[in-house]
């Protein structure tokens, strides 16, 4: 399938925070793209407890990043949405810079980074 990335505005972004409240690495990613627009497959392992041990763990980030997808695609309305870009090189998942004001506002931060 083909995805297409969206900019989610700050009242989507409210509603896939709402859905994300009650999941705690969910929430983690959540914040790493609003404090640095990044997230890796190896940082999703360490909050989980996990020391990696094959490439094949990149999976226990391709979870949570999943139900984040799911949300996005309620709240946007389209079964191809994502908020970010998948970098294969470093194994990390980024957004864009308008995507983390619009995260940060929405998390109740204003201002630009």
């Amino acid at each position: 399938m083909n995805e297409t990335y969206f900019l989610l505005s700050v009242e989507q972004w409210q509603s896939v925070i709402d859905r994300a409240s009650s999941h705690d690495v969910e929430m983690f990613i959540i914040r790493c793209w609003a404090n640095s627009q990044t997230v890796s497959w190896g940082a999703i392992n360490a909050f989980k407890g996990n020391i990696v041990t094959a490439d094949t763990d990149r999976q226990t980030g391709a979870g949570a990043i999943g139900h984040i997808t799911t949300w996005v695609r309620a709240v946007t309305e389209d079964n191809t949405a994502t908020c970010y870009f998948w970098n294969k090189e470093n194994g990390s998942w980024g957004i864009g810079y308008d995507q983390t004001f619009n995260l940060r506002k929405a998390l109740g931060v204003s201002g630009k980074l």
